[in-house]
């Protein structure tokens, strides 16, 4: 974490692509042939993991409720992140966050997003879901 704030990227890059290498690998060697699960079981999980308050498995986004639900749970900890960092700008508009700020402070916000996220709700960070805007670099 230290070299992503200190902007020391290149090295987390070789780790990254490295990590992505063997996970290819991994599934060339063992590919995935798990069926596709049918609306009903899906159904049935997602309201299992809702009622047991795992956010990172349970919902279905066409869920009524479910959007709210997810909205104010996790709004104190953007709120958090947000305020901590004056120069960016965005919105977390429920699982999609948008940044706008300079390139080193928007990294930063990410880094401790991503670690807020986890440490509070036990959520990733769904990276296609994850936009940053550096409007002056």
């Amino acid at each position: 974490m230290n070299k992503f704030l200190k902007g020391e990227w290149e090295s987390l890059w070789v780790k990254c692509m490295a990590k992505g290498h063997a996970r290819q690998d991994k599934l060339a060697a063992n590919p995935l042939s798990a069926l596709s699960r049918t609306s009903a079981q899906k159904d049935a999980m997602a309201q299992k993991q809702a009622r047991a308050g795992n956010l990172s498995k349970g919902g279905q986004q066409s869920g009524a409720f479910e959007t709210v639900r997810f909205a104010v749970t996790t709004f104190p900890s953007f709120a958090q992140v947000f305020t901590r960092h004056g120069a960016c700008t965005g919105a977390a508009i429920c699982d999609n966050v948008f940044i706008v700020a300079p390139l080193a402070e928007g990294l930063a916000l990410a880094a401790e997003l991503k670690q807020v996220l986890k440490q509070d709700l036990d959520l990733d960070l769904d990276v296609p879901k994850f936009n940053c805007f550096f409007p002056d670099d």
